[in-house]
């Protein structure tokens, strides 16, 4: 396509929709210019790019790394409005932490999922609800449906728990985020109103405290082609030691001095010329943001690195498979990802040219800039 009818695909493309978290929180600031590095930015980018290059199979590149996660493993975002009616929800395990959360949930009246709802795919059974219109945010790990769960269900849940068999919303763990459009983004004892100094911070779907909505490549993204907000990646494993800003906990194995902490910013250096490389229009539309926002360390998967596009169980067709390209333009109705497969997506992302920026080490929350 003309250079002229790509600049009037992305002009038409729909607005994207209202920003989660503050402008000037770790999300959706860019990097500053000439951001100073972590001394081992080299040795630490060099063991990541040195890992997925040893875990690429040309032959079976459906078991390669790195991956884009979208049909499972990744979150479905439900968006309600006012007056949703709200579900209670119990949950599971003696986890720390999670008495708070389940009080200030039912403080609320419960969770509006709307009728119909399921977790993703996989394991993790992550689920994003927004209410829009009261700008709460509500995110759980390992969240099983009425319908999952309902009575004389023999079926077991994805994680190989029995389902619950009284026709109700479970989960694990999970967290809830008032006015989730100012907030910085993760996890803390600001994010409901009445939280003891203690409560909090251990919130959250992921193991980091950071929203699977902070850094998630949604439909509206990919939509109108800009990703404006650093993007979210997945690690085999993270630094044991310590984390960094905007992570506020972690559950990193890792003792090398090569390792990468939860919560680290890693930029794609701004000189890479995203437009000379022969990367399709999703993956250098993450590139863009690589080098605007940078990629931010949000979990580890204990194998896989990835990132995570939005579920698409919420839409009538896969915007991934089906419709236009990213921007909006036309490509023969084969969606955002085109003629790729989502395991071959970044096989060719420039990973020897990021580089790590500086950060406080925490070893305990809160961890701040």
């Amino acid at each position: 396509m003309a250079a002229a009818a790509v600049v009037a695909a992305l002009a038409a493309a729909p607005a994207r929709a209202e920003q989660a978290f503050s402008p000037a929180g770790p999300w959706n600031k860019p990097i500053a210019a000439n951001p100073a590095l972590e001394p081992t930015s080299a040795a630490q980018v060099n063991a990541l790019a040195t890992y997925i290059r040893l875990k690429a199979d040309p032959l079976h590149p459906e078991h390669s790394f790195p991956y884009f996660q979208h049909a499972n493993y990744s979150t479905p975002i439900h968006r309600v409005g006012a007056g949703a009616p709200k579900r209670s929800l119990t949950i599971n395990g003696n986890r720390p932490h999670q008495q708070t959360l389940i009080q200030s949930i039912n403080g609320n009246g419960g969770v509006p999922f709307p009728p119909g709802a399921q977790a993703a795919d996989g394991t993790d059974g992550h689920i994003t609800v927004l209410d829009t219109s009261a700008h709460v945010l509500y995110e759980f790990w390992r969240a099983s449906s009425p319908e999952q769960n309902a009575p004389g269900c023999t079926q077991a849940l994805d994680w190989g728990a029995p389902c619950h068999g009284d026709g109700q919303w479970h989960a694990e763990y999970g967290g809830i985020m008032d006015q989730y459009d100012t907030d910085p983004g993760y996890f803390s004892n600001a994010a409901w109103p009445g939280l003891a100094p203690t409560d909090g911070w251990h919130w959250g779907a992921t193991a980091t405290s950071l929203p699977l909505l902070g850094g998630l490549i949604t439909f509206e993204d990919l939509r109108s082609g800009v990703i404006g907000h650093a993007v979210g990646i997945a690690l085999p494993d993270a630094c044991a030691s310590y984390f960094v800003h905007p992570a506020q906990r972690s559950d990193g194995n890792q003792n090398e001095p090569t390792c990468i902490p939860e919560g680290a910013r890693l930029q794609l250096d701004p000189t890479y010329d995203v437009n000379a490389d022969t990367n399709p229009p999703l993956t250098k539309a993450v590139e863009r943001a690589a080098q605007k926002y940078g990629l931010v360390v949000h979990d580890i998967t204990h194998d896989n690195v990835g990132f995570a596009g939005q579920d698409p169980q919420t839409e009538a067709t896969n915007p991934y498979r089906t419709g236009p390209g990213v921007g909006g333009i036309d490509n023969g109705n084969r969606g955002f990802f085109g003629d790729r497969q989502p395991y071959n997506l970044f096989q060719s992302f420039p990973w020897s040219r990021l580089r790590v920026i500086a950060a406080r080490h925490c070893t305990a929350h809160p961890c701040l800039p």
